[in-house]
C-alpha cells in the first residue's frame, strides 16, 4: 500500500507499506523516510573524529608556543 504523508509545511511524501503492516511499521517507515530526505537535503554531515583531533592538536600546540597554560584556563 502506497500512502501519501503531507507535512505541515505543505510537502508531501510517499511511504510504502505492506497492507499487514501496523501502526508501528508505518511510523517507523515514515521516520526512515524523513531521515533519508534530511540527509540528503544536507549532504552528508559525518564528523570525521581524525579532523577534529588534528584541529584540536593544532589549538592546544599553538597556545603552548605561545606560552597559554591551556590547563588552567580550561578549569
Amino acid at each position: 500500500m502506497c500512502i501519501s504523508i503531507v507535512k505541515l509545511d505543505g510537502t508531501f511524501f510517499d511511504v510504502a507499506v505492506m497492507n499487514s503492516a501496523t501502526v508501528k511499521d508505518l511510523k517507523l517507515t515514515i521516520k526512515k523516510k524523513v531521515i533519508e530526505l534530511e540527509q540528503s537535503k544536507m549532504g552528508h554531515q559525518q564528523i570525521s573524529w581524525y579532523i577534529f583531533y588534528l584541529m584540536l592538536s593544532q589549538k592546544v600546540l599553538g597556545d603552548i608556543l605561545r606560552g597559554e597554560n591551556t590547563i588552567s584556563s580550561m578549569a
